[in-house]
């Protein structure tokens, strides 16, 4: 399943596939998500990643970043002081992989400032591509 796939199935989910409601929702415009899921089809943000992954506690980030995995984490039931802190412990293993791949991101950032590029660069508007999925970089 592609990124494309899973905002689509995000907005089904969260917003009854209203794009303008999920935009509104996640705290961005409505171009942003059309940008991903509309016929341009591009890669979305790390910071929309992040946006949507903060705005719904349930949502599975792993899933959102690389497929893996349900959409949504199970419903522990919250009685139980063990059930929580397995809910705690799902949650910052979650939390630790997006900061791997924030730390991913930021060396990325540095090879293009050094003249590099991310391997799949489409060749647009200035190595702008934000492709979260492929961190590898090849000289420019």
């Amino acid at each position: 399943m592609t990124i494309k796939e899973r905002f689509s199935e995000l907005i089904k989910h969260y917003a009854n596939g209203n794009k303008k409601a999920f935009a509104d929702k996640i705290g961005v415009s409505a171009t942003v998500v059309e940008n991903v899921v509309g016929k341009r089809a591009g890669n979305s943000s790390f910071e929309v990643v992040q946006k949507i992954i903060f705005a719904f506690e349930n949502l599975n980030a792993v899933w959102l970043i690389i497929g893996e995995g349900e959409m949504i984490n199970s419903a522990e039931p919250a009685s139980s002081e063990s059930s929580n802190s397995i809910s705690l412990n799902k949650r910052i293993t979650e939390l630790e992989y997006v900061v791997e791949i924030q730390k991913k991101l930021i060396q990325i950032l540095f090879a293009k400032k050094e003249g590099r590029r991310y391997q799949g660069c489409r060749g647009c508007r200035g190595c702008r591509c934000r492709i979260i999925s492929n961190f590898a970089v090849k000289k420019w």
